[in-house]
């Protein structure tokens, strides 16, 4: 199933069932969706414990905003982006890159573990999906096949990083024990 988010009439109809005394399961299955997906919706969108469709779709458009503002921020502060890239790097979560900032980095904005997801993560995904479509077995792809996505990822100019590559920032920022970055055989042009 795509991931879609509900219309005005979807949410309606989510109401109406719902008060009709339907399941949740019997709701899903009669909009072709998961159960945990409209179970989702209407803890996310209901109003003191009451789902409005109308209140629904209001609260959804809310937090859409707030999270590609969440993005743009990390975009906009390239100290704040080399922070979020340079622990991610160093196996940190969203949420502990969010925590940190909240509590140690006074002089980064805060931003949230979705935010962060958002802002740097998401365009990653995308890059790395060129290559290796979601839903892929990595066990299907050898050593140096994901060699050559590694090397292209970190040679591939960024709007984010002012045109440079993230291995020109790392670098740049002396994260590499070595300035040079070896070319696997057959590395992806362009």
């Amino acid at each position: 199933m795509a991931h879609h988010h509900f219309t005005s009439v979807e949410r309606l109809e989510i109401s109406i069932l719902r008060k009709k005394g339907h399941s949740l399961r019997s709701i899903a299955a009669a909009m072709d969706r998961s159960h945990t997906t409209v179970s989702r919706e209407l803890r996310r969108n209901n109003t003191q414990g009451i789902y409005d469709p109308r209140k629904a779709k209001w609260k959804a458009r809310i937090r859409r905003r707030y999270s590609k503002y969440q993005g743009m921020k990390v975009r906009e502060r390239p100290d704040l982006q080399q922070f979020i890239i340079g622990n991610m790097q160093a196996g940190w979560t969203p949420e502990e890159i969010a925590g940190r900032l909240k509590t140690e980095e006074k002089d980064l904005p805060y931003i949230s573990a979705k935010g962060i997801y958002k802002g740097g993560v998401e365009n990653t995904i995308g890059r790395i999906r060129r290559y290796i479509p979601k839903g892929s077995n990595l066990a299907d792809y050898s050593d140096r096949d994901i060699a050559k996505i590694e090397h292209w990822l970190n040679h591939t100019p960024r709007k984010c990083l002012n045109w440079k590559t993230p291995h020109e920032i790392m670098v740049e920022n002396c994260l590499f024990a070595s300035p040079t970055s070896p070319n696997p055989s057959g590395a992806f042009e362009g």
